[in-house]
């Protein structure tokens, strides 16, 4: 996909504002994601008047076959990776053409991948995942928390590659008056924001303050103390039948084994 976050342009007012010409239109760019294919190439504020020679219409839509018209998505969506387009831009009154190499999308929240389990970091009885729209198949009706990530915030930028969340808190006696922390959006981890969870672990696993600080986006703050967080994970896990405090695509350093269960 394009990885931008857009407006329509209707509004004569707007139009003027844009430096349109009479009868002219496209899209206007609010947001690009950071590595999708528009990154370096569309910038917010940027009109897309044309996509391979298309114009875009006030409404959003192409031409497509003889009489039908389609969303103007369409003509990169039906494109392949690797494949160039040539755009036509109205940047601040001028008009630019550029081409661009499409690239796989790249959004915040991870698309589903059937070949690969699921990412998860245990500490303490905190379980840390990225989140996913695999992840998000088992609700049967979305969250409030995460319905703006899966639309207008689904961007990555230059700090962030994953919503990480706090899946669930298992009960101990260590975690007392948190077991009702469930699919809690992360905003710090020991006051930093994690990009991804390569980087969630390196920062637990690095620091060397006494506590264990958890923020939430709204706010919210979990404390542990580290020692008995990081000392208790492996009892935490046999008592719950985890094999490993960690998938197997976060285990490029030391890993914890618990309990028995299939290898994850």
């Amino acid at each position: 996909n394009m990885g931008v976050i857009y407006q329509s342009i209707e509004n004569d007012s707007l139009r003027r504002a844009l430096m349109l010409r009479e009868g002219e239109s496209g899209i206007l760019v609010t947001a690009v994601s950071y590595g999708s294919s528009m990154w370096g190439i569309l910038e917010p504020g940027d009109v897309l008047l044309e996509i391979d020679g298309v114009s875009i219409s006030e409404d959003l839509s192409v031409p497509w076959r003889k009489n039908d018209r389609v969303r103007f998505a369409y003509l990169v969506q039906s494109k392949q990776v690797g494949d160039r387009v040539s755009l036509l831009v109205l940047r601040d009154g001028e008009r630019l053409e550029q081409e661009v190499v499409l690239k796989d999308s790249a959004s915040l929240v991870l698309r589903p991948h059937f070949d690969r389990r699921p990412s998860y970091y245990i500490v303490g009885g905190l379980v840390f995942q990225p989140l996913s729209l695999d992840y998000l198949r088992l609700f049967k009706r979305m969250p409030t928390q995460f319905g703006p990530y899966v639309s207008h915030r689904n961007l990555r930028t230059e700090d962030r590659d994953q919503v990480l969340l706090l899946t669930k808190v298992l009960a101990t006696p260590l975690t007392r008056g948190y077991h009702n922390w469930k699919d809690v959006i992360l905003k710090t981890v020991q006051g930093q924001v994690p990009r991804n969870m390569e980087d969630l672990v390196r920062i637990i696993e690095a620091s060397e303050e006494p506590w264990l600080e958890v923020v939430s986006e709204n706010g919210t703050k979990l404390v542990l103390e580290m020692n008995e967080a990081t000392g208790m994970t492996a009892e935490i896990l046999r008592r719950y039948g985890v094999p490993a405090d960690r998938s197997a695509d976060l285990r490029t350093g030391v890993q914890i084994s618990g309990g028995p269960g299939q290898e994850n």
